[in-house]
């Protein structure tokens, strides 16, 4: 699970099997924290204190949504920027999955000229590029050492609000999206494809 530590702006891996197998008292809350913070959008949803032991001292960080400090956890940025990276043995085949919650080509929307809106259209179009960006990363990484790539993302357009993420019209319309592209076996494509298909908006 990934958050962004917003005091020390760092991305922070979590691993959610130790923590709730570490039989320690504050670990169902710590887990409640984590989930919490790594779906808590800046500017939508409010940040989450978790608190934290250093030494004798115990404080409380900021967390938020993991996508702040990184939109894709595949590859430390030290191996992808290693002169020699290491790669699978002679007769190993390695697989990377990519799943993105997100469409990659651009949306079109009349967006409303005032602060809220503008600022949502704004933040929409970071998190794009900054998606894109990380893909293409990690997809040349993979090219240069040999492992396969693969990624699934939203490729119709759909309707929805930045603002209003959990929509349940909008989680179903992406389920029944993802469910027949999967039936067909179009989920996953070997590439990152920025370009628009055809639009689908929800009900």
């Amino acid at each position: 699970m990934l958050t962004s530590n917003l005091d020390s702006q760092r991305a922070v891996i979590w691993d959610m099997g130790a923590i709730a197998n570490s039989g320690k008292p504050d670990a169902l809350r710590l887990f409640q924290d984590v989930l919490i913070a790594s779906a808590s959008i800046p500017g939508v949803y409010p940040a989450v204190l978790i608190r934290v032991h250093s030494g004798n001292h115990v404080f409380e960080e900021m967390h938020s949504d993991g996508g702040s400090g990184s939109q894709i956890l595949a590859v430390p940025d030290g191996f992808m920027t290693s002169a020699n990276p290491a790669k699978p043995r002679p007769g190993v085949r390695l697989n990377m999955y990519v799943l993105v919650n997100n469409a990659l080509m651009p949306e079109f929307e009349n967006v409303k000229n005032n602060t809220l809106s503008v600022m949502a259209r704004a933040y929409s179009i970071q998190v794009k590029s900054q998606t894109r960006s990380a893909l293409l990363a990690s997809y040349m990484f993979a090219q240069r050492v040999g492992i396969r790539f693969h990624v699934a993302s939203i490729d119709r357009q759909i309707d929805y609000s930045v603002l209003d993420p959990f929509n349940t019209e909008y989680m179903r319309s992406v389920f029944r999206l993802g469910y027949s592209e999967t039936i067909a076996g179009k989920l996953w494509k070997d590439k990152p494809i920025f370009s628009e298909t055809k639009a689908e908006f929800a009900p």
